[in-house]
C-alpha cells in the first residue's frame, strides 16, 4: 500500500535528483517569454546573474533588482562561468583570460573554447584539437593532456561529463571517469545543434540548428523541445530558474523572473553614476534621471555609440590614396583593395594606409575588427588577429553585419549564413542576391544581377525600386547605394525614397559606411575619400599585419568570383538598345570617368568620322560636334578620368589631341625626335592603331608596326613598352594591360611579357575592352558570328556569353556596352 506512493513521489523528485534545482526550473519553462533589451553575440548564465557579450565585444552583467545591463569590464569573443562562479573568457584574438574577482588576468595560450571541469580547465585549441589543464588554486598547469577528438564548442556538465559539438553540428559526450579505465570513445546523441550550454543548476540545454531550444533528458536519452521564439541561436539557464535565449538576429528574450525589486537601502552603479534611494535630498536621484540611466545601459547593449545616425551635413576629405574596394567594421576598422590589388589599412595616427598581407578581391570586417575575405579562386578566410584561416566553403561575394552575422553570395546568387558550430556555411533558402550587404539586425540586402536593390527579411528577398552598382550599410542601419551612373545615394526608411549625397562633384563607384552612418567612397577615378574618420585602439594593428603570414591560397573546392564587384557575368545576359543616329556605327567606348561614346561614320562612304556622346538622363545618344586643330580626323575617340576627350589622328601619323575642359587642343607626337626605319626606308612614322587610357591618366597606344607605346601621367614622351604585332590594348587594373593581336589572338602583359590568353580552335578575336574594376571582355569570331566573351580570373579561360558582338567596351561597373554591326546595325546595347 505504501509502494505506490514512493513510486510517485520518485518520479515527482527525479528531475531535482538529476539536475539539482531541474523540477523548478520545469515549473519556469511555462512562463510566457519576454524581450530583454539590448542584443548580444554571446550569452552565458550563474547562479547569481547573468552575462553578455556585445556586438562591440564588452562585457555586460544584468542588474536584476532594475532590470537593464551593467558594465562588467573585459573585451571577449566567449564567455564561461566556472561551477564555483569564477568567470573565465576568450579575447578577441584568441587568448584565454581569467577574471580574478577585480580584473581580467591574460594567461599564456589561445583557444577557441574553454570550459570547467572540477578541476581541470577544458580548452578546444584553434584548429579544433582537445586538451586538458589542471588548475591549482587561482593558477593554470602549463602541462597539457590531450583528449580525444576534435570540437568547435565544449560544455562541462555537473557530473563529471563532457559535451562537445562537432563541425558539422553533431553532439557527443564524454565521460571523463571512464577515460582512466581506457574508455576515450566519444558518444554520439541524437540531434544537430548551433550551440550547447550548462544551466546553472546543471541542465544541459542546446539551441538546434532549425532554431529550437531544447533539453537534454537523461532517463529518455534524447532531447525535449522547450516552447520558445523560433530561431534560438544560443540558450542559457540562470537565477531563480530562468531561461535565456539570444535569437539569430542578436536579439535576447528571457523566461521566469528576470527581475528583482530593489529595497529602498539598495544602490547600484550605471557606468560609474551611483543611483541611490531613501538617502537624503541633495543626493536623491530623480525617478526620471534614473530611468534615463536605465535606458542609457540597455541602449549601450543593444546600440553601441557606432550604432547611433550622425545626422550632421557629409563633407569628404581626400585620403590620397587610390583603391577599387572598401569595407568598414563596426570598431572602424577601414580596408580596401588598392588599384594594385593589395590589401591596406587605414591608419588614423599615420593619416595614410598601410599594406595588409593577404591577396583577396571581396572583404568585409566582423565586429571585432577582423578581416574576412574571398581570393580569386572563391576560397574564404577569416583573419584570426594574427594569421589568416581558411573558412570551409565557396563564394562569390560577402559581408558581415554589425551583429556579426556572415552571410556570403554565390555567383549563381544563393545566399548562405555562416554558423560557428558548424565552422560552415547553410543556405538561406529562396534568398538571392548576387552582392550583398547585412543591415545591424542580420537582415541581408544585396544586388540582383540586373542590379536591382533587394531586401531579405524574408524569402523571397522584396525587390526595391532601385538599381544600383555598389551597396553598404553601417552600423546605425543607415543604406547607402551608388548607382550606375556614379551617384551616391542614402535610403530614406520613413518614405521609401532615396536621397543623393554629393561627393565633392565626383561620380563614385563603390561605398562602405562606417559607424554612425558616415561613409567611405571610391570616387571613378580611384580615389578614396572620407566623409568621417573612426577613433579606435590601433595599438595592435602592427603585432596583427606582422604575425599575419600564411598565404591565402588555400585548397580544395574553387568557385567563380566576379571581379567587379557590382556586374556578375551570365551566359545569357539581358541588352537594352539604344539608337544611333550615326550612318554607319563601328565601335563604342566608355571613358574612364564612364562617358559612353559611339564612334563611326556621318556618311555610308565612311569619309567623315563622327561620334555621339551617351546622355544617362534621356538614355539617348547625342550628336557631338568638335572640330580638330587644322581641320584633322580622327581613328578613335576617348575620355579620360576628369571627362576630356582624346583622339588619334587618322590623317597624321603618330598624333594625339588631347581637348581639355577649357576647349582648347593639347597636341602631342608618339614618336617625336625618333626615326624608324620600315623595310630599310627611313623617316616613315607609323600611324596609330589604338589609345587606352588608364585610371590614373597614363597612355597606351599601339602603332602599326605592332608596338605597344607606353606614357605616364608625370613624362612628357612616350617610350617602347613592348615589340609584338598589337591591333589593340586594354587596361583593366594599374599594371594589368591586355593586348589583342592582328591576327586575333589575345595577350596580357605580366613583367614585361605577352602571356597568350588562348581561346578555342578556329577562334580569333576583332575587339577587347576593359575597365577599372578589372573586368576584361572581348568579342570574339567564332567561324560563324562574332560573339561576346569575358575573361575568368579563376579558371582562366574565357566565358562565352549568348550575344552576337562586333565590338565591345566596359562601364564603371563591369557591364559591356556592344555594336552588333551583323545583326542589328546602328543600335548601341546596353547591358541590364
Amino acid at each position: 500500500m505504501i509502494l505506490f506512493p514512493r513510486i510517485l513521489l520518485l518520479a515527482l523528485l527525479l528531475p531535482a535528483l538529476l539536475f539539482g534545482g531541474g523540477a523548478s526550473l520545469l515549473a519556469a519553462e511555462g512562463d510566457p517569454w519576454q524581450a530583454v533589451p539590448g542584443d548580444a553575440v554571446a550569452l552565458t548564465g550563474a547562479a547569481e546573474t547573468m552575462y553578455a557579450i556585445g556586438r562591440d565585444g564588452n562585457v555586460w552583467q544584468w542588474q536584476r533588482e532594475d532590470g537593464y545591463w551593467g558594465r562588467f569590464g573585459g573585451q571577449l569573443q566567449r564567455l564561461v562561468v566556472a561551477p564555483s562562479g569564477q568567470l573565465w573568457g576568450i579575447a578577441p584574438d584568441g587568448t584565454v583570460q581569467q577574471h580574478n574577482g577585480v580584473n581580467w588576468q591574460t594567461l599564456d595560450f589561445k583557444a577557441r573554447d574553454i570550459a570547467v571541469l572540477q578541476n581541470e580547465l577544458i580548452v578546444v585549441l584553434q584548429n579544433g584539437e582537445l586538451r586538458k589543464r589542471a588548475l591549482v588554486g587561482a593558477s593554470v598547469a602549463k602541462e597539457e593532456t590531450t583528449l580525444p577528438g576534435t570540437a568547435t564548442r565544449i560544455a562541462a556538465a555537473r557530473d563529471g561529463s563532457l559535451w562537445k559539438l562537432s563541425v558539422n553540428g553533431e553532439i557527443a559526450r564524454l565521460e571523463i571517469a571512464n577515460l582512466a579505465s581506457g574508455d576515450s570513445d566519444w558518444k554520439t546523441l541524437p540531434g544537430k545543434a548551433r550551440d550547447i550550454n550548462v544551466a546553472a543548476d546543471g541542465a544541459i540545454y542546446m539551441a538546434s540548428t532549425q532554431g529550437e531550444l531544447m533539453r537534454w533528458e537523461p532517463y529518455a536519452n534524447d532531447w525535449r523541445a522547450v516552447p520558445a521564439p523560433q530561431g534560438v541561436a544560443l540558450a542559457a539557464a540562470g537565477f531563480s530558474n530562468t531561461l535565456w535565449v539570444m535569437l539569430s538576429n542578436g536579439t535576447l528574450q528571457a523566461q521566469g523572473a528576470i527581475r528583482t525589486p530593489k529595497t529602498a537601502s539598495s544602490e547600484t552603479s550605471v557606468n560609474s553614476v551611483t543611483l541611490k534611494r531613501g538617502t537624503n535630498r541633495g543626493s536623491r536621484v530623480s525617478s526620471s534621471s534614473r530611468r534615463a540611466a536605465m535606458r542609457a545601459a540597455a541602449f549601450i547593449a543593444l546600440r553601441p555609440e557606432a550604432a547611433t545616425t550622425d545626422l550632421s551635413p557629409f563633407t569628404f576629405t581626400d585620403t590620397r590614396s587610390d583603391g577599387k574596394v572598401l569595407t568598414i567594421g563596426v570598431d572602424g576598422s577601414v580596408f580596401a583593395i588598392g588599384q594594385d590589388d593589395l590589401i591596406y589599412q587605414w591608419r588614423n595616427a599615420e593619416q595614410r594606409f598601410k599594406t595588409f598581407p593577404g591577396d583577396l578581391v571581396k572583404i568585409a570586417v566582423d565586429p571585432s575588427g577582423s578581416l574576412w575575405g574571398i581570393n580569386l579562386h572563391g576560397r574564404i578566410f577569416q583573419n584570426t588577429g594574427s594569421d589568416w584561416e581558411q573558412v570551409t566553403g565557396t563564394a562569390s561575394d560577402i559581408a558581415i553585419g554589425a551583429n556579426g552575422r556572415v552571410i556570403v553570395a554565390d555567383a549563381s546568387g544563393e545566399l548562405s549564413e555562416y554558423d560557428p558550430a558548424i565552422l560552415g556555411f547553410r543556405v538561406l533558402p529562396g534568398m538571392s542576391a548576387w552582392f550583398v550587404a547585412v543591415a545591424p539586425d542580420g537582415t541581408p540586402w544585396g544586388l540582383l544581377q540586373d542590379g536591382n536593390v533587394v531586401r531579405c527579411s524574408q524569402a523571397p528577398c522584396e525587390r526595391l525600386p532601385k538599381q544600383a552598382i555598389s551597396i553598404a550599410i553601417g552600423p546605425d542601419g543607415s543604406v547607402f547605394v551608388v548607382t550606375a551612373e556614379g551617384r551616391l545615394e542614402r535610403y530614406v526608411a520613413a518614405t521609401g525614397n532615396w536621397e543623393i549625397i554629393t561627393v565633392n562633384g565626383l561620380k563614385v563607384r563603390d561605398v562602405a559606411v562606417g559607424p554612425k552612418g558616415r561613409p567611405w567612397v571610391v570616387a571613378a577615378d580611384g580615389s578614396v575619400l572620407y566623409s568621417a574618420q573612426f577613433p579606435r585602439d590601433e595599438s595592435t594593428d602592427t603585432q596583427s599585419a606582422t604575425t599575419t603570414s600564411t598565404p591565402t591560397t588555400g585548397s580544395g573546392d574553387t568557385a567563380p568570383v566576379s571581379d567587379s564587384g557590382s556586374f556578375v557575368i551570365s551566359k545569357n545576359i539581358s541588352f537594352d538598345s539604344v539608337a544611333s543616329g550615326l550612318a554607319l556605327l563601328r565601335e563604342v567606348t566608355v571613358g574612364r570617368d564612364g562617358t559612353v561614346l559611339a564612334i563611326g561614320f556621318s556618311d555610308v562612304m565612311q569619309t567623315t568620322p563622327a561620334f555621339e556622346k551617351y546622355n544617362t538622363t534621356t538614355k539617348k545618344l547625342m550628336p557631338q560636334t568638335i572640330t580638330l586643330p587644322n581641320n584633322d580626323k580622327f581613328r578613335t575617340v576617348k575620355a579620360d578620368a576628369n571627362g576630356e576627350l582624346w583622339f588619334l589622328s587618322l590623317t597624321t601619323n603618330g598624333r594625339i589631341y588631347h581637348r581639355k575642359s577649357s576647349g582648347s587642343f593639347e597636341t602631342m607626337d608618339v614618336f617625336s625626335g625618333t626615326t624608324f626605319c620600315v623595310s630599310g626606308f627611313c623617316g616613315v612614322e607609323p600611324s596609330l592603331l589604338d589609345l587606352e587610357i588608364a585610371s590614373n591618366g597614363d597612355l597606351y597606344v599601339t602603332v602599326t608596326d605592332g608596338t605597344l607605346y607606353f606614357r605616364s601621367a608625370q613624362a612628357n614622351k612616350f617610350s617602347k613598352l613592348i615589340s609584338g604585332v598589337f591591333r589593340s590594348v586594354a587596361v583593366t587594373r594599374s599594371g594589368d594591360v591586355w593586348v589583342m593581336t592582328q591576327g586575333g589572338s589575345i595577350k596580357q602583359i605580366i613583367d614585361g611579357k605577352a602571356i597568350t590568353r588562348a581561346l578555342n580552335a578556329g577562334e580569333s578575336a576583332v575587339d577587347i575592352a576593359g575597365s577599372a574594376d578589372g573586368n576584361l571582355f572581348i568579342s570574339y569570331f567564332d567561324g560563324t558570328n562574332t560573339k561576346l566573351a569575358r575573361w575568368n580570373t579563376s579558371s582562366q579561360k574565357f566565358d562565352k556569353v549568348s550575344q552576337t558582338a562586333s565590338a565591345v567596351a566596359v562601364a564603371l561597373d563591369g557591364r559591356p556596352w556592344l555594336v552588333d554591326a551583323d545583326s542589328n546595325p546602328g543600335f548601341l546595347f546596353q547591358a541590364k
